[in-house]
């Protein structure tokens, strides 16, 4: 045996095997970094398109978001203007409602007009609201520039916000509100110029029954001019016979009552009663139409009540389905009623003082 070449051989033995050991140990500790690396690498990788997924929402709520404030503010404007323009017109409309009053033959017209004028009254309101929260969210809404940092999330839903005040000025209705308030106005212009026209033809008309029955008078010396005094209401006396009122208009007052007792037609109905104010009522189509509404005209009323009267014109007229007995003139010491035309929306209240 070789002692020395055993000592050679566990010498080289060693070696190599506290080479392999080395270079086991180096590969692992190679192995871990490049492990790390890799995963580093990935991680980034990672990052990176998270953050350009990020980057590109936050553009494109961006972008919506500028659009979005871009309509709103647009928006705001054209309502502004629309309801700039609106406002004289509805103050037009209720001057014409308050000028209006007593002038037309019913309140059909102005019905309709003052409904229009509450509607559009309401309309301006609302689009006031609306307005007033645009603009605070115009003055206080992110900016474009801080909009380009802001998480793309709340730039989005600000958009959206923006959006939908937007889409609730559309629907404001002032342009609708206005367009009815326009024809309600052209209805009432033209309720008053029919009611002009009839007061134009009434006052014709009694100026020619005035001009016939002082025709008659004057050429007829004696004798009836209208009839007799009877159950039939509405005469114009003769001038013979020494009567002072010979002349006058006489009127048949044949009983008191209501409806019933108007609806009979046999003359005047004394209706102080149900009114609570001293007036005799007769139908248009019975004796009212001749009864005299002109100033200065002289009565003579005969039967349940009886005096001599001076007209004093047409204190008022009534409409039936909308009047009350509040309505009626006083300061007269009396009233004759009657329809005209038979039409109970222009009942004429005539006003009478006593002077017989």
């Amino acid at each position: 045996m070789n002692p020395g070449g055993w000592g050679r051989r566990r010498v080289v033995v060693m070696t190599a095997t506290a080479t392999a050991a080395v270079m086991l140990l180096t590969g692992a500790a190679w192995y871990d970094s490049y492990s790390a690396a890799v995963h580093e690498a990935r991680a980034a990788e990672v990052a990176a398109l998270e953050q350009a997924r990020e980057q590109a929402a936050l553009a494109a709520a961006s972008a919506t978001y500028a659009s979005s404030r871009a309509e709103l503010a647009s928006a705001a404007d054209d309502a502004e203007a629309v309801v700039s323009a609106a406002r004289p017109a509805a103050d037009q409309a209720r001057a014409l409602l308050d000028a209006s009053a007593g002038r037309t033959l019913d309140e059909v017209a102005r019905s309709a007009l003052a409904a229009a004028v509450d509607q559009l009254t309401a309309a301006l309101a609302a689009a006031d609201h609306v307005i007033d929260v645009a603009n605070d969210e115009l003055s206080t809404a992110t900016t474009d520039a801080d909009a380009a940092s802001a998480d793309a999330r709340e730039v989005h839903a600000q958009a959206v916000l923006l959006a939908d005040i937007a889409a609730t000025i559309e629907r404001l209705r002032v342009p609708t509100a206005e367009q009815s308030v326009a024809s309600a106005q052209v209805g009432v212009n033209e309720a008053i110029a029919a009611a002009e026209a009839k007061a134009a033809a009434d006052a014709a008309a009694e100026a020619a029954a005035r001009a016939a029955a002082e025709a008659a008078a004057g050429g007829s010396g004696g004798g009836s001019a209208g009839g007799s005094v009877g159950r039939s209401s509405g005469s114009s006396g003769g001038s013979g016979g020494g009567d002072p009122w010979a002349d006058a208009y006489h009127e048949y007052v044949w009983t008191s009552g209501w409806t019933g007792e108007i609806d009979a037609c046999n003359g005047s109905v004394d209706v102080t009663g149900n009114y609570g104010v001293a007036t005799i009522a007769e139908h248009w189509q019975c004796s009212g139409a001749s009864f005299p509404r002109w100033a200065g005209a002289i009565v003579v009323l005969e039967g349940a009540r009886s005096g001599v009267y001076r007209i004093e014109g047409v204190a008022a007229v009534l409409d039936q389905a909308t009047n009350t007995t509040n309505d009626l003139p006083r300061g007269y010491d009396l009233l004759y009623q009657t329809c005209l035309d038979g039409n109970s929306a222009t009942m004429a209240l005539v006003g009478m003082t006593r002077i017989g």
